[in-house]
């Protein structure tokens, strides 16, 4: 998770990032979501997936589960 956080902070691109409920921050990187804050957003338990997906701006999402991955880019 750290690995990714690095990844989204670097790329310049924005983005919301869901992550379950009842973690510890202790994986974000010291001060990410201060300089994140504009262009990204972490969100921790439930957010409104269709919603965020049927968005026009979103252009790929990721998942951990296999079968949902295969709908997760858009042309």
């Amino acid at each position: 998770m750290r690995e990714i956080a690095i990844g989204v902070e670097e790329s310049g691109q924005q983005f919301i990032w869901v992550v379950r409920g009842g973690q510890d921050d202790s994986w974000l990187p010291e001060g990410f979501e201060e300089r994140i804050n504009g262009r990204g957003m972490v969100i921790r338990g439930w957010a409104p997936q269709v919603l965020i997906l049927e968005h026009e701006a979103v252009g790929a999402f990721g998942t951990p589960r296999w079968r949902e991955s295969r709908r997760g880019c858009r042309r």
